[in-house]
């Protein structure tokens, strides 16, 4: 394990080792079982894919626990398996997945040597077998962009596709961009710095990738069901979810909608001219209908003015500075880091002691035994 240096108040950076492994990244919230099932699932395609000589880099696994009420225990795993260690960021708080996600990315970017960092979700949707064809595409691409797995076909009911064909429509009309992907994907890293850098991800990972420009492409890749439990997630959560991601382009969605209401007070000012010509050039106009529709044009103009303040408003809140950066704030929510590493067939993991590993500054939260 390679050491940390700490050459600045702000900043830790990792010495680069000779042979980098992947790293895997999944949050995890009450879902112990979903978790140990796609971590097996993940264990099995990474150790045939390393059989045929198609995977030549070792894995560690990092497990963000999102303040689970029972931590996440590693499922047994072959001391021979290509995934060398197993650890588990336990978080002081629930913070919802893409949060934990963020924390998670600070920081591996910090702390872990790798060639680049898969983020996949644990409840098994994410397919296991797709993590090849996304590694594969990242070194296709000469690990200079993100890949994401674009979505083909879902495995929900179809009052959810109905709905997320809303939403899809709504967040192409407020943002000019199209959504087809989450939050499974691979980051070189070379990228991962710069994300960890973006406020954006605190609210949605992949959304903020896009806010930032970095480069990316798309691997076509179908849902799967669950593999096992039920998703904690309601209509809520999910309502919440969009949101966050319609919260990194705060600025596009408030100039867009700022058009909007400016076009609307354009249309009302016409009405008002056609409504006052009617009136007094021509002899259509019905007693009182003149009145009634020069004022509701009136108010659609006072509605139209409030809304472009708001939205200006709006706009100009999104270019202020922000509070938080994951790479200089991630230390204060993680309660402590357990480090798992296979031992044997009969013990399978058992946590090792990393006192001799300057992981943290003193004042920072401290690795557990």
């Amino acid at each position: 394990m390679p050491a940390v240096s700490h050459n600045s108040p702000f900043t830790a950076r990792v010495e680069p080792a000779a042979r980098d492994p992947w790293v895997v990244l999944m949050p995890v919230f009450n879902d112990q079982s979903a978790a140990e099932s796609t971590v097996t699932a993940l264990h099995d395609v990474l150790c045939d894919e390393a059989g045929a000589g198609r995977l030549d880099h070792r894995v560690i696994l990092v497990l963000a626990d999102d303040g689970s009420s029972q931590p996440p225990a590693p499922p047994n795993l072959p001391p021979t398996s290509v995934i060398d260690e197993i650890r588990v960021l336990r978080l002081r708080r629930n913070l919802g997945h893409q949060r934990a996600i963020a924390i998670g990315l600070a920081y591996i970017a910090e702390n872990i040597p790798c060639r680049g960092v898969v983020v996949m979700d644990c409840d098994g949707e994410d397919n296991p077998a797709d993590v090849p064809r996304l590694i594969s595409r990242a070194e296709e691409e000469g690990m200079t962009k993100i890949v994401f797995a674009r979505r083909r076909r879902r495995a929900e009911g179809p009052a959810f596709r109905l709905g997320y064909l809303a939403y899809r429509a709504l967040y192409r009309v407020l943002t000019g961009r199209s959504w087809r992907v989450g939050n499974f994907s691979v980051i070189p890293r070379r990228h991962l710095e710069s994300l960890t850098a973006a406020w954006e991800i605190w609210n949605h990972y992949a959304a903020a990738v896009f806010k930032t420009r970095l480069p990316c492409c798309e691997v076509p890749a179908d849902r799967v069901r669950r593999s096992s439990g039920r998703s904690g997630m309601g209509l809520t959560g999910l309502i919440q979810h969009g949101l966050s991601a319609l919260s990194v382009h705060a600025e596009t969605v408030g100039i867009r909608l700022l058009l909007a209401a400016t076009a609307c007070i354009a249309a009302a000012f016409a009405v008002l001219i056609l409504v006052i010509a009617v009136r007094l050039l021509t002899p259509w106009a019905i007693p009182g209908w003149a009145t009634s529709a020069a004022g509701l044009a009136c108010v659609m103009i006072v509605q139209g003015f409030l809304l472009s303040v708001l939205f200006c408003f709006m706009t100009l809140a999104g270019r202020q500075g922000t509070t938080f950066i994951p790479i200089r704030d991630y230390r204060w929510f993680i309660g402590e880091v357990i480090r798992h590493l296979p031992t044997s067939p009969a013990a399978a993991f058992k946590p090792i002691p990393l006192s001799d590993v300057a992981m943290w500054p003193a004042a920072e939260p401290p690795i557990s035994v």
